[in-house]
């Protein structure tokens, strides 16, 4: 004999699959607990990567400025008809341009022409860097610049030694070693 399901038992199995539809609290909080694992592992990844990343990029940008200023140096000074290094104080004698490391920190080369225009030569526009450079001789015409590029915040430092010899003269005046050079 066949016995027919009623009415009320076909209502408790309606209910019971509504009812595994959802969550359970044990379920959730292990869901949450992998979450949690997941972004514990994954954020001081991240982390570190945004902060080598801004590494690099400080870095880059250092380098980037040495190396211009030392090919701006270069194309500005190779051809002149006339140099002699002198203090930053002395600069320029009348007719003459200059270059030189200016006192403000963070310092950067600065340029006065020899109508006493004064300009940046070169200088970070973030404000970070801090350019100068050094200027040597020993003999003749040729010309030694030490220009270096640190970042305080982070203690890097980069430096570039150019030698340039000064096509349109024979010696160098002045000074030996100074941080300006006036020139035309």
């Amino acid at each position: 004999m066949m016995t027919r399901i009623g009415d009320e038992e076909t209502a408790m199995i309606g209910q019971k699959v509504l009812n595994s539809r959802g969550l359970t609290l044990l379920e959730l909080l292990a869901a949450i607990v992998i979450l949690a694992l997941v972004l514990s592992v994954a954020v001081p990844v991240m982390l570190i990567g945004v902060r080598t990343y801004s590494g690099g990029q400080e870095k880059s940008s250092l380098h980037d400025q040495v190396q211009l200023a030392s090919m701006m140096l270069t194309k500005e000074l190779r051809y002149a008809k006339e140099v002699s290094i002198v203090s930053a104080a002395a600069c320029p004698a009348s007719g003459f341009n200059c270059i030189y490391t200016g006192s403000v920190t963070p310092k950067s080369i600065l340029k006065k022409s020899s109508t006493g225009v004064t300009s940046n030569f070169i200088k970070d526009v973030k404000g970070k860097q801090s350019i100068q450079a050094t200027f040597s001789y020993t003999t003749g015409n040729l010309l030694e610049i030490d220009i270096q590029g640190d970042v305080a915040a982070s203690a890097r430092t980069y430096k570039i030694q150019t030698k340039i010899v000064l096509l349109n003269m024979t010696a160098i005046t002045g000074l030996a070693s100074g941080q300006a050079i006036q020139y035309k």
